[in-house]
């Protein structure tokens, strides 16, 4: 990978993205993840109440009958992504990833 498509990658990171140290394993479609999306949706809401333009199931566990890594991907969009004050602090929780 280029360092100019590193640092655009690293740009969309909160945090700097996790290094693969390992296999990636891909899990048969779980029925259960659009309930777990659910799930993690109304705790994001929840907290974040109108802060949350939108919340998304995005990534592979969104495609029924796709194998897939076994994690929920949520796509969040907030009113003004600079105004990290606004929604970063509360928005984390133990067991998340940013």
């Amino acid at each position: 990978m280029s360092s100019d498509r590193r640092k655009v990658i690293e740009k969309a990171w909160v945090e700097p993205p996790p290094k693969l140290t390992g296999r990636i394993e891909l899990a048969e479609y779980d029925p259960a993840w659009p309930a777990l999306f659910a799930r993690e949706e109304a705790q994001i809401r929840s907290i974040l109440g109108d802060r949350v333009v939108r919340l998304e199931h995005t990534g592979s566990t969104s495609v029924p009958g796709l194998a897939a890594k076994p994690i929920i991907d949520i796509t969040m969009t907030v009113a003004d992504v600079n105004d990290e004050a606004a929604w970063v602090p509360t928005s984390r929780r133990p067991g998340t990833e940013s």
